[in-house]
């Protein structure tokens, strides 16, 4: 719940652009959904509070779980060298609302081709059987369509299920500084 209302308060609160792609081909797919259940008096008094609480030596610890998409056999993916950088550009994005992001353990591997290049209007909801409870579960895929439109990344709001709560970014956007940190 403290997740979820963290990346509510994050996405809300740091109005954080959906729109910031590197490249006109690549989109951002996450879809912008009301929440029936969004009191906006209540999220203004949580703001407040939030605010008027947190000193400015306090740090919020988000943890993250990285998983790794490959093909079948093993082979693929993003080169786990690269997470320290790509955690490194999350957390320098945050720093200044106090907020940073660690990894929980060593990166996972999701071994399933046809996950490599990823069809989002076939296989949106196939990833959650891959997600670890109580931390942001990050899928690193090759290629990522929606129809035949290509995105960067794409995210599903604290808002849905729980259980299908995760982010998920295409390799090579996934250095570029920004798609991860508004996914």
């Amino acid at each position: 719940m403290l997740i979820r209302t963290l990346l509510l308060a994050t996405i809300l609160f740091f109005q954080i652009n959906l729109t910031g792609q590197n490249g006109a081909e690549e989109k951002c797919g996450t879809i912008d959904t009301p929440d029936p259940l969004f009191d906006s008096v209540h999220f203004e008094n949580f703001q407040r509070n939030y605010t008027q609480n947190k000193r400015d030596e306090d740090v919020t610890m988000i943890p993250v779980a990285a998983r790794i998409v490959r093909f079948s056999h093993g082979e693929g993916g993003l080169d786990p060298v690269h997470l320290t950088e790509i955690m490194d550009s999350l957390n320098a994005r945050f720093v200044s609302s106090n907020i940073q992001f660690y990894q929980c353990g060593e990166p996972q591997y999701v071994d399933e081709g046809l996950f490599f290049n990823f069809d989002r209007s076939i296989y949106a909801d196939s990833l959650v059987t891959y997600n670890v409870p109580n931390v942001i579960n990050i899928y690193f895929i090759n290629k990522i369509l929606n129809d035949d439109v290509t995105l960067c990344g794409y995210a599903s709001f604290p808002w849905n299920d729980k259980d299908q709560e995760y982010v998920v970014v295409k390799n090579s956007c996934a250095m570029n500084g920004s798609t991860l940190a508004h996914g």
